[in-house]
This record gives C-alpha cells, sequence and structure tokens, in this order.
C-alpha cells in the first residue's frame, strides 16, 4: 500500500494546521439523523468560536479518507491541536457539553 496517498497528505495537512490554531473535524454522512442534530449545534457554534479550524468530512464523498482516519461510527468529532488528536467524540452530544470541550482546549 503506497505509503503517500492523497488521503494521507490531507490527513498531514490538518496536523499541520493544527499547529497553528485548534482543529475540528467532524465525520458525517447526509443520511444520519445524529449527524444532522450535530450540525446545528455545530452551526451556533462556529460563529461563537471563529478561530477554530472546521473541517466536515461526508464518508460517502470521502470514503478512503474516513478509512484512512480510521473511523467507524458517524458522526465522529475529531479535535486536534499541537500536531496531535485531544479528543474524539462519536455519536451526538449536546451543544453545552461540544461547547465545554471546545473551551476545554482553546
Amino acid at each position: 500500500m503506497p505509503t503517500n496517498t492523497p488521503e494521507k497528505k490531507i490527513i498531514s495537512s490538518w496536523f499541520e494546521k493544527s499547529k497553528q490554531q485548534l482543529v475540528m473535524i467532524v465525520f458525517s454522512s447526509s443520511w444520519s439523523g445524529s449527524t444532522h442534530i450535530l450540525r446545528t449545534y455545530l452551526r451556533a457554534l462556529i460563529e461563537e468560536f471563529p478561530q477554530i479550524h472546521k473541517i466536515f468530512v461526508d464518508i460517502e464523498e470521502q470514503e478512503a479518507l474516513a478509512m484512512e482516519f480510521g473511523i467507524a461510527k458517524i458522526p465522529t468529532t475529531v479535535i486536534m491541536k499541537e500536531g496531535e488528536v485531544l479528543d474524539t467524540l462519536i455519536g451526538t452530544v449536546s451543544k453545552k457539553k461540544l461547547r465545554a470541550l471546545i473551551e476545554s482546549h482553546l
């Protein structure tokens, strides 16, 4: 298996970006009801935390990328900072819990 796939380059760019700012990656799908709930919460929080770099990945459109990152369930939210993964949330959490998680890493 090639070690320098487009997916690996994308993931590497996320880790690089996280060295400058908090990065939040949301792996989801258009058919998932949980995804729609989480996106509603995130839309409100995006305005509240403009300093966070947000990435949304539809696993159906980017299946290889989701597999490369090891995503098994959706929605999965990954928080990265300083070149490493700090937290991974699987499923939908409350807006309050999501806000608290973000604030704990800023």
